[in-house]
């Protein structure tokens, strides 16, 4: 089984704790690795310093409080790793309905319900899996790139 890394981006630091923790119990083993970020200095560290670029999960706030948008962090992950499974999440009914521009597989209501955050890792992992078993990952310093098997 593979293991997948995982990024939470939010800017409170009381939730991104326990959420880490949620995720932790609901995942089970396949999460090899929680990253958290709650601004945008930690967002380009781990996307210049970390190993993000591997097919990954992250799950987004749709709005920072300081007018960070989720949308926007997301299409950044995207640039970097194509393969990466975008989940949403929010507190707040109306949301930015730029969510609609990024791809993602799933949108989370807070307080996050076990069951809910089940199934979008599980939908995140079988994606991943799809990806992995049609594609060889290539690696390089700029970007991550999948080859279909059947191209070499």
């Amino acid at each position: 089984m593979i293991m997948w890394n995982l990024l939470i981006c939010d800017d409170d630091r009381n939730f991104l704790e326990q959420f880490k923790q949620q995720v932790i119990e609901t995942a089970g083993d396949i999460i090899g690795s929680i990253g958290c970020i709650s601004d945008r200095e930690s967002l380009r560290f781990h996307l210049e310093e970390k190993n993000y670029r591997l097919p990954c999960i992250a799950v987004v706030e749709m709005k920072f409080s300081d007018g960070t948008d989720g949308p926007e962090i997301a299409k950044q992950l995207l640039a970097v790793n194509p393969l990466a499974q975008i989940i949403f999440f929010s507190a707040q009914e109306n949301y930015n309905l730029d969510v609609y521009d990024v791809e993602h597989i799933f949108f989370l209501e807070k307080p996050v319900k076990r069951e809910c955050l089940e199934k979008a890792l599980r939908r995140a992992d079988k994606n991943l899996n799809k990806i992995q078993s049609r594609t060889l990952p290539i690696v390089t310093k700029a970007s991550t790139f999948a080859v279909p098997v059947e191209q070499i």
